[in-house]
């Protein structure tokens, strides 16, 4: 199955996520970040710009999940903050680091790759004002 028909396969799995009582609130979080207009949009404008072959089109695809991971990062970053409280190996209490900080500037490079890549470099015909969640 081509990604592209994989993206399709993910709006009947949101159906069916959002359908069900979400056990787990990460799913219910991937499945309304996947279900989102600003999501389908952003996944047709990058289809849109690109020649339509296997390689390019994988990108997308690969774009699209960085963009949901980023997502869930920012989400981690705003509810545990930017300092947690955990304990230490020795059961003490510490301050550390969210490492979701670190993992979201690594999935940013990552996106700004793909772009390049793709040969977006930026999005001056404003096709993307007026896009919300």
């Amino acid at each position: 199955m081509g990604r592209h028909k994989k993206n399709e396969q993910y709006k009947q799995d949101i159906i069916d996520i959002i359908g069900d009582v979400a056990d787990d609130e990460q799913d219910y979080k991937i499945a309304l970040i996947k279900g989102s207009k600003l999501y389908e949009n952003l996944y047709n404008y990058l289809l849109d710009k690109i020649d339509k072959n296997e390689a390019l089109v994988d990108l997308v695809y690969d774009y699209m999940e960085l963009y949901v991971t980023k997502s869930l990062l920012i989400c981690d970053i705003e509810r545990k903050g930017v300092v947690i409280n955990t304990n230490s190996g020795n059961g003490f209490p510490i301050r550390k680091k969210n490492e979701s900080i670190t993992e979201l500037t690594k999935v940013n490079t990552q996106m700004l790759k793909i772009l390049q890549h793709l040969d977006i470099h930026n999005l001056k015909d404003n096709s993307l004002d007026g896009w919300t969640l």
